[in-house]
Order: C-alpha cells, then sequence, then structure tokens
C-alpha cells in the first residue's frame, strides 16, 4: 500500500481572527501560515513525493506549492474538489465566538459526525467524500508507482478523514 502523508494547511488570515473560513473565497495564509507551510515543505524535502493532491482552496493550493517547490523532483499536483472544506452553509464567515452560543454548537463539539450545517452540508457527508478521494489517490498512485509510494494530500478537514481512514470517530 502506498503512504498517505496528511498535511493541514498553515494558518490563515480567518484562523488568525476567529472566523469559520470554510469555502469562502480569499482567505489565504497569513504570515505565521506561510512559515508553517514552508517548513512542512522542508521536511518532506527528503522525502520523493510522487504526487501532491490539494482541494482548491487559497489556502491549500498554497501549502501545496510550498511542499513542491522543495520537492527535488516533480511531483504530480492535481486539485480535487472531492477534499475541499466542508460546505458550513450559513455558518461560513461567522466567529466562532458567536458559534458557540448555537443550539449545535455542543453536538458539533461533541459528535461531529451527526452534525449538518444549516444551509450546508453534514460533516458525515463531507468525511465520506474526502476518505473517497484519498482511496482514489492512493489506488491511482500505488498502481502507477507501486506499494512503496509516498504522496501528500493537503485537505480542509484531515482530522475527520484521519479518524475514519483509521476506523475511528472523526474529530
Amino acid at each position: 500500500m502506498a503512504t498517505v502523508i496528511l498535511v493541514r494547511h498553515g494558518r490563515t488570515t480567518a484562523n488568525a481572527t476567529g472566523l469559520l473560513a470554510g469555502r469562502a473565497v480569499g482567505v489565504s495564509l497569513d504570515q505565521i501560515g506561510r512559515d508553517q507551510a514552508a517548513l512542512a515543505g522542508d521536511r518532506l524535502a527528503a522525502v520523493p513525493v510522487v504526487g501532491v493532491v490539494s482541494s482548491p482552496l487559497e489556502r491549500c493550493q498554497l501549502t501545496a506549492r510550498l511542499i513542491l517547490d522543495r520537492q527535488a523532483g516533480t511531483p504530480y499536483a492535481p486539485v480535487d474538489l472531492d477534499l475541499t472544506e466542508c460546505d458550513y452553509g450559513q455558518w461560513q464567515g461567522r466567529t466562532l465566538s458567536d458559534l458557540a452560543t448555537e443550539d449545535l454548537w455542543p453536538v458539533v463539539q461533541s459528535q461531529p459526525s451527526a452534525v449538518i450545517f444549516p444551509g450546508g452540508e453534514s460533516m458525515a457527508a463531507m468525511q465520506a467524500r474526502s476518505v473517497a478521494a484519498i482511496r482514489r489517490h492512493d489506488a491511482a498512485f500505488e498502481a502507477e508507482y507501486g506499494p512503496g509510494a509516498e504522496w501528500v494530500v493537503r485537505l480542509g478537514r484531515w482530522r475527520r478523514a484521519r479518524g475514519r481512514l483509521g476506523g475511528g470517530e472523526p474529530r
């Protein structure tokens, strides 16, 4: 089986101000986030990855670019819409402190897989599409490069995918 390396994007302008960015356009990495992504790229430079797959979000694309720039070769770098952030619907763009007053907030914190965001998608649906995309890419990389292939995926809610890939409750 190929090795999947899950990477989260660096800190964003939204993270720094306590906003739930979701799929909002124009949310980029701040300087700390660029430094974090560059450090991830530095750490992965010694690993000859065959691919770096990313969601289409700007913050994810920049993180992927900073990883790719430090690779000796030219890994395949597809963008996959199925790896994008959860659709938070009416919650997108609101502050976390405001969202903490919502009746749904305790469920988000204690049992995220049970949540369906108002006007958005469920965490379970987001998790299912992300995990399916990771498995699809993993099979393709292994078929092309063999079971020793290593690749990086940069996605929105990596903790949920990690939990599901490992068989546990995503957090």
